[in-house]
């Protein structure tokens, strides 16, 4: 199909050809065409064009809108609310390890030997420990260890130290050997050290036998103490014979010093019967010679974990160790010259 601006172009063309074309021929009544004429056939042509149908267009090329996107997500919350931790109560009764006052783990003990073994313990629980309170044997190598002993003759409130003693002896066959104990309060329910309050705490020895060097043979053994003894436990009140090596009642006149826990001044040792005790604190064992050049007195002496020198009732000099002690026991070594 011919384009309508193509056919309107050629009757243009056609007729500007045509005027001349006409002066050229003759004249036979023809009627003439003019310039006007021309002109006039020419507008109705292109009034024609204006009334056509337009012509189809293509519409433009449009770019694709751009997208953009978002690489960092949107988090809604689905929730403004903190969580609520509910806090974990503090049991009446409960314990922490402190030190062991005495008898570190894998202590050396001669077989057959009496010791006194000393924690010293921590009251972490949110009730007071009392009389009623005891420690107790709960399983492993017993070592003479009795059931139960009390805890305290005293009080003991939260947040506060007690050392626990108790009276063991090393069995008789060489070798490792550990018990283990916990406290009892006064409604007879068990509990321990650690985060669930359960946990035995103990008492861990080698038990040796040690070779005694014999001295060459005539030559005459003298021996080097009157009395001499280890891990010796006294309860509170109770008293000591230093010559004889032993317990013994208050009233003997024998007795040469009895412990005592006094409401004010604590605990001490208070010699009986003319025996005195020297205030000089020790560091190692003194000989017989440092004991007996040194002050003495009658009075009662406060206690610590020390070593001191002594002139029994009797006269002897000697030295007493004391390895701890609380309000109900003192636990001690000694030597009388």
């Amino acid at each position: 199909m011919v384009h309508h601006r193509t056919f309107a172009l050629t009757v243009l063309i056609l007729a500007l050809a045509a005027g001349p074309l006409a002066c050229a021929l003759p004249a036979r009544g023809t009627p003439e065409v003019d310039d006007a004429s021309v002109e006039l056939t020419v507008q109705a042509v292109l009034a024609s064009q204006a009334t056509a149908i337009p012509p189809t267009t293509v519409p433009p090329t449009q770019a694709p809108p751009t997208v953009e996107i978002s690489l960092t997500p949107t988090l809604t919350p689905t929730s403004t609310s903190t969580p609520t931790q509910t806090p974990v109560p503090t049991p009446c009764d409960a314990a922490q390890f402190v030190a062991d006052v005495t008898i570190a783990d894998d202590s050396s003990v001669t077989v057959n030997t009496e010791f006194t073994k000393i924690w010293r313990l921590r009251n972490t629980g949110t009730c007071s420990w009392t009389s009623g309170y005891q420690l107790v044997f709960d399983h492993g190598d017993r070592m003479s260890a009795p059931d139960a002993v009390m805890l305290t003759s005293g009080t003991v409130p939260p947040g506060s130290t007690v050392d626990v003693s108790v009276a063991l002896k090393a069995p008789g066959t060489a070798g490792t050997y550990q018990g283990f104990f916990k406290l009892r309060n006064p409604s007879g329910v068990l509990f321990g050290i650690g985060a669930d309050a359960n946990t035995a705490f103990w008492v861990k020895i080698k038990a040796e036998t040690f070779l005694l060097l014999v001295p060459v043979p005539m030559i005459p053994i003298f021996p080097l103490y009157h009395s001499t003894g280890t891990g010796k436990t006294l309860a509170v009140d109770k008293c000591f014979d230093l010559d004889a090596g032993g317990s013994i009642a208050c009233s003997n006149g024998d007795a040469d010093f009895r412990f005592i826990d006094h409401l004010l001044l604590g605990e001490r040792l208070d010699p009986l019967n003319g025996a005195r005790i020297s205030t000089t604190e020790h560091g190692s064992t003194p000989s017989k010679d440092t004991c007996s050049s040194e002050a003495m007195v009658t009075s009662p002496v406060p206690l610590k974990t020390t070593t001191f020198c002594y002139q029994t009732s009797a006269g002897r000099w000697g030295w007493l160790k004391v390895n701890g002690f609380n309000s109900s026991t003192v636990g001690f070594d000694w030597g009388t010259y």
